[in-house]
Order: C-alpha cells, then structure tokens, then sequence
C-alpha cells in the first residue's frame, strides 16, 4: 500500500491510520493540528509490518503513547 503527496489537516483524533497492513509506504504528507489538540495522532500504525515512513510533515499536538499492538520492520526517516 502507497500513500503519498496527501495533506491532512485538523483530524480528531487519527489524521492516518494502518491497520493489519503489510508492506506500507507513506511519504512526501503533511499531517497537520494546531499544538493544542488532544490526543491527535499523525500516523496510527496497528498491528502492521513492513512500514515506511519518509520525507513527510508531521505536526500535531502532543505526544501521546505509542501504539501498543505490535508493529514489525518499522523505518522512520526524514
């Protein structure tokens, strides 16, 4: 799965989400919230492998805990 050149802006609660997803490529977004925003994730990863995240934006609010299903061969980068 291919996700890329999308802007996300002002989500509740998850701009993107994977779920039991194998083989997922995400980049050149922009996932966007202002600083203040509670619980917005910008990429929810479930129970997913082979995951790419590159060249992308993400500003959203807090940090907030990880996912806690579990993720395999996850690469984040700038």
């Amino acid at each position: 799965m291919s996700v890329q050149g999308v802007t996300l802006q002002n989500g509740q609660q998850f701009h993107l989400t994977f779920t039991r997803c194998s083989d997922v490529r995400a980049s050149f977004l922009r996932v966007i919230a202002p600083a203040d925003s509670p619980n917005t994730d910008g990429v929810h990863l479930n129970d997913s492998s082979h995951v790419q995240i590159t060249d992308n934006l993400i500003s959203t609010g807090p940090f907030t805990d990880p996912s806690t299903h579990p993720l395999t061969r996850l690469a984040c980068t700038h």
